[in-house]
């Protein structure tokens, strides 16, 4: 029901400390300044965080007790706030070479957790902690839950026909979301609505393999589908429709900026779909996190398509241990058809089945008739 919306800080030179937080990749995205000019705020989003920024003409100098944890932390009242990095070490080297610091010491937190503190151009203590590693073990719960998804979509028909956007793509992508989802500890609301669009997010497409403009087809679709089934098995209601048409809308939108959401182009889609305004961080979130879970089933690809971390968005995704998992789950899904194809009982250790796969695709080839598809139950058994 209730989830973080922003962290507001007072600064004394508005331009100074925007131009600080944006060398950590926040974005400016709204401000409003006073007639008299006795104030000014500005808003930055950096991967869904927003940081609300105030500045005043006649301000008041930062309490000198807040300049250290030693002096702060004793005091009542909010304190700092955290960017979470993947590896402690690497960000102790980027903020000295950027120099923002002349010198960083990491310590290992009560809580088992590495960290070192930074200052903005104001003296205001940020923290730098290092996040744990993507989990990608799911329990008992999760995989009932996914699995349901996973069956609903197949009941429903709603999914492309095509080789390499099948049932088998749509599950995966369901999967890849939810771990994603869990790591970046989405509401539930919000992870229903991630889920959901990942199961309809290829639905516009019509069975051939080279269709563009096959999300913006979806997105009417999913509309069409759930404003007929008001009652519908994914508890989706009428008024988050607008909110899946943009993200499923938004994944096939190609990005200027490699690894950046297109902010503009949500805006637009926010508009377009007539969608929630003030839901933007959310939205920008669940965005991110379809295309990143679409993107990690591109190592179903050998050369086609080929997966390329560097145009993933969130930290999450692009950790080691997630990009692994990607691969090992594409490359048992391949495994597991070749063996069909061929009647074999296991695929040889120097047989590169994610590429025959891929070019079988590609070619066409009668072998990959329905009755050597994966079954639903085939798909479910190997992802879990």
């Amino acid at each position: 029901m209730f989830n973080v919306v922003h962290v507001a800080i007072s600064v004394s030179n508005i331009e100074k400390s925007i131009e600080f937080y944006k060398k950590f990749g926040f974005k400016e995205f709204k401000s409003w300044d006073a007639e008299d000019e006795s104030i000014k705020i500005r808003m930055l989003n950096l991967n869904g965080m927003i940081l609300e920024m105030f500045c005043y003409k006649d301000y008041i100098e930062l309490p000198k007790t807040a300049t250290s944890t030693a002096t702060d932390l004793s005091v009542i009242g909010t304190k700092h706030f955290a960017l979470g990095v993947p590896n402690i070490e690497k960000a102790k080297k980027w903020v000295l070479e950027n120099k923002i610091a002349d010198e960083i010491t990491i310590t290992i937190g009560r809580l088992g957790k590495p960290y070192f503190f930074i200052k903005d151009p104001d003296g205001i203590l940020v923290e730098i902690i290092e996040k744990d590693l993507p989990k990608t073990k799911l329990d008992n719960e999760a995989k009932q839950n996914i699995k349901k998804i996973i069956r609903n979509v197949n009941d429903t028909g709603f999914y492309s026909k095509n080789k390499f956007h099948s049932m088998e793509h749509i599950s995966k992508v369901i999967m890849f979301s939810f771990l994603l989802g869990k790591n970046e500890n989405l509401t539930e609301e919000e992870m229903k609505l991630l889920l959901v669009s990942a199961a309809f997010h290829d639905c516009g497409r019509n069975g051939n393999d080279g269709e563009n403009e096959h999300a913006e087809a979806g997105a009417k679709l999913a509309c069409e589908y759930f404003e007929k089934n008001v009652a519908n098995t994914f508890n989706i209601r009428k008024e988050e429709i607008p909110i899946l048409q943009v993200v499923i809308h938004y994944h096939e939108h190609k990005e200027c900026e490699r690894g950046k959401l297109d902010k503009d182009e949500i805006l637009q889609l926010i508009k377009k779909y007539n969608a929630p305004a003030d839901c933007l961080s959310q939205i920008e979130k669940l965005c991110m996190l379809l295309k990143d879970a679409d993107a990690l089933d591109r190592e179903r690809f050998a050369t086609y398509g080929k997966l390329d971390p560097k145009y993933l968005r969130s930290e999450t995704a692009k950790a080691p241990e997630m990009l692994k998992y990607a691969k090992e789950i594409n490359q048992a899904v391949a495994n597991e058809i070749i063996r069909k194809i061929y009647g074999i009982e296991r695929i040889k250790e120097e047989i590169d089945s994610v590429k025959l796969l891929e070019e079988l695709k590609l070619k066409k080839v009668e072998m990959l008739g329905e009755e050597n598809n994966l079954s639903i139950d085939e798909i479910i058994d190997l992802l879990f």
